[in-house]
């Protein structure tokens, strides 16, 4: 842009002073629009990050989710697993009681 801009004020030796007011005005609507193009890619680059950090939230939280099920899921099977041992040892203990009378 600044290169346009170089070869604009080379050739401005020959224009009017309202030609050259034209020229400033148009420079500035051009760094307007270039300013305005930098902020909303600015904004939008803000919003994928925040986007980002909630989705990565979301994922720690299932995560944290699938861990306490796990948990859980243990916690019952070693319940069931000490259960049916014990009722296991029970029915051997029973048995032997039988076989000894």
């Amino acid at each position: 842009m600044e290169t346009r801009f170089h070869f604009v004020r080379r050739t401005t030796d020959n224009m009017t002073p309202e030609q050259l007011n034209l020229l400033e005005h148009f420079r500035v609507c051009l760094i307007r629009r270039e300013y305005r193009k930098d902020t909303l890619a600015s904004k939008v680059l803000q919003n994928l990050r925040q986007i980002q950090i909630e989705q990565e939230e979301q994922i720690e939280e299932v995560e944290k989710q699938y861990q306490n099920r796990m948990e859980k899921l243990k916690n019952q099977y070693w319940e069931i697993n000490n259960r049916l041992e014990n009722e296991q040892n029970d029915l051997y203990t029973s048995d032997d009681e039988i076989d000894d009378d």
